[in-house]
């Protein structure tokens, strides 16, 4: 009878450990979106925070409270893809991007600057020995003084 008990009381324990893990992970699944829910947009690209290259990101915010980036060259056309993921700094998020139908990839960590409202985004392109460094700052489409015509 006491082995049926520990048992029973064993597998309640891990099912109401599991529960908790999950409300856990809604909880910040839902802040996440409270929070950054804004940054879902569409922006501007400007090479080295000053030449704009014609292309634009737009972020997309997924359940988890991570968002999807996807690039687009001038014409609409999807440049790149990637994720960025929240790290354990506020307003800073670390990601990877990837170029369809190609091997082309690298990391990029951005900083999202709220008082100018704007992702200052570092990358770092993985795909050649160079690792080749950018610079670049995500402007919000709906600043009229960054805006594309």
């Amino acid at each position: 009878m006491t082995i049926l008990l520990l048992l029973v009381g064993g597998f309640l324990g891990v099912i109401l450990d599991r529960l908790y893990r999950r409300y856990e992970q809604r909880r910040a699944a839902t802040e996440m979106k409270e929070k950054y829910g804004h940054l879902a947009r569409r922006y501007q690209v400007l090479r080295n925070g000053i030449t704009a290259t014609g292309g634009s990101i737009e972020l997309v915010q997924n359940d988890d409270g991570t968002f999807r980036s996807i690039a687009r060259n001038p014409d609409g056309t999807t440049q790149w893809e990637g994720q960025l993921k929240m790290t354990d700094t506020e307003n800073v998020w670390a990601g990877s991007y990837r170029y369809p139908l190609s091997t082309d990839h690298g990391t990029q960590i951005a900083l999202y600057v709220p008082e100018l409202d704007l992702l200052h985004v570092l990358g770092q392109n993985q795909s050649t020995t160079a690792h080749a460094e950018f610079v670049h700052d995500w402007v919000p489409h709906i600043h009229q003084d960054h805006m594309l015509t």
